[in-house]
């Protein structure tokens, strides 16, 4: 259900008009916003509420949403919090709050670096933010209330844009608060991490629901503490230095735009050196040019409230054609399945939102659920869906099969984890195709079917409720770009630049089921700028390697199996193997060479490697290519021979070359190392 909150004040019985007006207008006044009570005056030690219920007109299902719970106790934290503002006013005292923060000093506040940082430009001016204490009433100038002006902004040297890693900064005042026991205090650091768990209280003024109003007075709400294994898994972008706290009983609760680096305080009962975590970020929503495909298939008159009757997803293939997976429908008739047309939220209706039924159910004839192959079906429907560029389109079928390494995305409104709750808002993950072996690896039957994961995060994937949904690819342009000059790969200098690619030239051979002529050109638009120092064109090999020569594999892969990719170039010493031992471990594939460590099988490439050197006495002599499993005992990656290819790269010389590959989520594995040793010019 939607969060609304409307505030209490002394002796003010609560108006709800404005936001029923705003809650009609926005959701095509399919719901009534009625009220119950008037919500109470703050007394002491009392608690305060405002409770709602939101009616459906069409099934007569009420909800009670209590909306606000906190005490008085719990306002004492109000103390610790200030709100960071941009200079400029926009109408009236409080409308310029941007961010959260929390005092560690007088002069000094912790925040988000998110909250402080200008994409591509670096830290935001320091004469453009005040920092406001004392006041929990957003809009409201008190005789509490300080405000001071920035004076510095140090944000940490290892944030990236976008990231939620390092997402920390400070602000250095320019005065120093005055601060007190009842209305600007200093919050004490914490001493050690966060226990699974613990409740903790988190409070700011953040939007009250997305896309919705800020609040006037500071919002209070409990969380309990994830295990970081139980983090990672709810939000695959969390790293090492992020935690993720969540309200079992009620999803959603929790932070919003204008929340961001606020503090998270934990053990306030205990003690009162309370500790102070800061607000960073949540989950992604899908590009509205992709929503407009999607439909959600529920199961018709079965819903205890409205949504979560959803089972599958689909696409709208024609005006009165769903395409979606076999095993979603097959146990039903076409009468008890429909379609739900228009809506991005699950649970939530809107003027654009349409239910369809469904007339006739057409799936494969050889499907089955014990395998899964020929996993598709076709919904028929009664009525036509009003087609329109904004929210219900036909989209496009393919015209050729999917080559490995082709962006995709897939969206839907499946679990969040396994076994977890469904989401409200409609989903999405990118994701890479993978080639036919790597599938045929992975799954216990494949025919007629595609792979896909996310190569820098393993745990980006569909999950129960998204069956059915679209993997939409971009088939024309992959958007493939090259970057040079940089051994960090998440952070960029003065040397970094990104080049766009004009052309792919694969090798005509190339098999993306056994990976033979696994070789690749790019040719780019715009020539590099070459120096001995961080650019420089690699020499190509007269001759084949030789057994036993020492050779240095380099790349940003995975440290180790499903494990995160390396922000620092990585690099390590292997040894050519044998011919005879490489024709074993390949079946005698052509133009491959094969290298190991024999005193240390755990030295490897892995995926996220592919298509890097093997560089021999600085010769390029090989292209990573695949391997098998995870740096096993008595294997050894297998490589691109370089040599095999002279004349095939000799007639491509017509543009600069870059040695590459597109098929880039391969299984090629290795285990996590830190070699201080590297080739020559990259120390």
């Amino acid at each position: 259900m939607f969060l609304l909150v409307v505030n209490a004040g002394k002796d003010i019985k609560n108006d709800i008009s404005n936001v029923n007006d705003e809650f009609d207008n926005e959701y095509g006044n399919e719901y009534n916003l009625k009220s119950y009570r008037s919500a109470p005056a703050i007394k002491n030690d009392e608690e305060y509420y405002y409770d709602m219920y939101i009616e459906d007109n069409e099934t007569d299902i009420r909800h009670n949403c209590p909306i606000l719970g906190i005490d008085n106790s719990q306002r004492i934290y109000i103390k610790y919090v200030v709100s960071l503002r941009f200079r400029r006013i926009k109408h009236t005292f409080g409308d310029n709050h941007f961010c959260g923060g929390a005092i560690l000093s007088p002069g000094l506040v912790l925040t988000a670096a998110h909250c402080i940082y200008i994409p591509q430009r670096g830290p935001m001016d320091a004469d453009d933010i005040d920092v406001v204490a004392g006041t929990p009433n957003r809009l409201l100038l008190s005789t509490t209330t300080q405000s001071i002006k920035a004076a510095k902004l140090v944000v940490h040297p290892k944030y990236v844009n976008y990231s939620v890693q390092y997402d920390i900064g400070l602000i250095k005042l320019n005065a120093d608060f005055k601060l007190n026991d009842y209305a600007v205090s200093a919050i004490s650091l914490p001493p050690r991490p966060p226990l699974e768990g613990e409740t903790c209280i988190l409070l700011g003024w953040g939007r009250l629901y997305e896309n919705g109003p800020l609040p006037d007075e500071i919002v209070f709400n409990n969380l309990s503490i994830l295990t970081f294994k139980m983090c990672k898994r709810r939000l695959a972008l969390v790293n090492q230095g992020n935690i993720c706290a969540f309200d079992k009983f009620d999803v959603e609760k929790g932070a919003c735009k204008g929340d961001s680096g606020g503090p998270l305080i934990c053990d306030a009962n205990e003690s009162q050196d309370n500790d102070t975590y800061l607000i960073t970020g949540g989950y992604r929503h899908p590009d509205m040019d992709l929503f407009k495909y999607i439909v959600s298939v529920r199961k018709s008159n079965y819903a205890a409230y409205y949504g979560d009757d959803h089972i599958c997803g689909g696409s709208i293939i024609g005006s009165r054609l769903i395409l979606t997976a076999a095993h979603c429908v097959y146990k039903w008739q076409a009468y008890d399945v429909s379609v739900v047309v228009g809506g991005r939220r699950r649970m939530s209706r809107n003027k654009d939102t349409t239910r369809l039924s469904v007339q006739k159910t057409r799936c494969h004839e050889n499907f089955t659920i014990e395998s899964l192959l020929f996993d598709i079906c076709l919904l028929i429907l009664y009525d036509d869906i009003k087609l329109n560029d904004r929210t219900a389109a036909i989209i496009k079928l393919p015209v050729t099969s999917v080559l490995p390494g082709t962006y995709c995305t897939t969206l839907g409104w499946g679990r969040m984890y396994e076994h977890g709750p469904l989401p409200d808002e409609l989903l999405y993950v990118d994701l890479f195709v993978n080639s036919n072996e790597t599938c045929m690896v992975r799954t216990y039957m494949f025919y007629k079917q595609i792979c896909a994961n996310n190569p820098d995060d393993f745990e980006r994937d569909a999950c129960v409720g998204d069956s059915g949904g679209p993997l939409i690819c971009d088939m024309n342009d992959r958007k493939f770009s090259v970057v040079v000059g940089s051994k960090m790969r998440m952070e960029e200098n003065e040397n970094t630049r990104r080049l766009r690619v004009k052309e792919l030239r694969c090798h005509q051979e190339f098999n993306e089921t056994t990976l033979s002529a696994d070789i690749c050109l790019v040719v780019l638009y715009q020539d590099i700028n070459l120096d001995d120092r961080v650019s420089a064109i690699i020499k190509l090999p007269d001759s084949s390697p030789k057994t036993g020569v020492v050779c240095t594999s380099l790349g940003w892969g995975r440290l180790y199996e499903n494990g995160p990719t390396a922000n620092e170039l990585v690099c390590t010493d292997l040894f050519i193997m044998p011919k005879r031992y490489c024709d074993q471990l390949t079946t005698y594939e052509m133009n491959k060479i094969c290298a190991t460590d024999p005193s240390d099988y755990e030295k490897d490439t892995c995926n996220g490697d592919s298509g890097g050197p093997l560089i021999c006495n600085e010769t390029l002599t090989g292209i990573v290519s695949y391997g098998f499993g995870c740096a096993l005992k008595h294997t050894a990656g297998v490589y691109t021979e370089v040599y095999a290819y002279l004349d095939w790269i000799k007639a491509n010389r017509s543009a600069l070359l870059i040695f590459n590959r597109l098929n880039i989520p391969v299984i090629v594995i290795n285990f996590g190392f830190t070699l201080q040793r590297c080739i020559h010019g990259l120390h």
